[in-house]
């Protein structure tokens, strides 16, 4: 079904495109094309995969409306979606606007950031009780330090284990969570050595 919408601007100066049932897409930003949505629990997983797809239908005015609210040049063209699904980006062209296929993209996201759900909801309750931050308990959960050899793994966790009062057990526990704030760097594009720099946990934390 084509995607028929209409046009207002937030306080957030997000654009509000408005579906003729009642659904909302929240356009962020609208750069090369591409336009970035922001999921909503406006819709489930189903509606906003439906109204996305829509969007690609010669029917929909989506096209049009979004070139006009973002005022572009006449030679720019609508591409796409960029979806943010609980942080992670799912592309959707004209390529992959089937509604099963965009359904399935959506449902991937879900299932990829599942794990990180969990750990963000679990930081965020270990940040209420005991004052640590939730990006502490949250990269425990979530990130595992990856070691060059098994020599290396096994040296690691006899330290790690040796630690037999308070200050010892700080410093271990110190060492673990830079470890991991820097594997989860590097896994982001980063080098090792602007990782270890960028990704420090607070002594605090501990």
């Amino acid at each position: 079904m084509a995607t028929i919408v209409h046009t207002d601007k937030d306080f957030a100066k997000m654009y509000i495109f408005r579906t003729q049932d009642e659904h909302v897409l929240y356009i962020t930003d609208f750069n090369e094309g591409i336009a970035e949505v922001e999921a909503t629990a406006d819709h489930t997983v189903e509606s906003l995969a439906r109204a996305i797809s829509g969007c690609f239908s010669k029917k929909s005015n989506f096209a049009k409306a979004i070139l006009k609210a973002y005022n572009c040049e006449g030679n720019t063209e609508f591409k796409g979606f960029k979806v943010d699904i609980n942080g992670k980006k799912v592309t959707v062209t004209e390529e992959n606007s089937d509604i099963d296929d965009v359904l399935e993209l959506f449902k991937q996201a879900l299932e990829d950031t599942k794990e990180q759900i969990a750990a963000d909801m679990f930081g965020e309750l270990m940040e209420m009780v005991t004052g640590i931050p939730k990006e502490v308990s949250s990269i425990r959960c979530t990130t595992e330090i990856e070691f060059k050899d098994k020599v290396c793994e096994k040296s690691w966790e006899k330290w790690f284990n040796s630690a037999s009062d308070t200050g010892q057990q700080e410093i271990v526990g110190f060492g673990d969570l830079l470890a991991r704030f820097t594997q989860k760097a590097m896994e982001d594009g980063y080098s090792f050595e602007v990782a270890i720099e960028i990704r420090q946990p607070q002594s605090h934390w501990l």
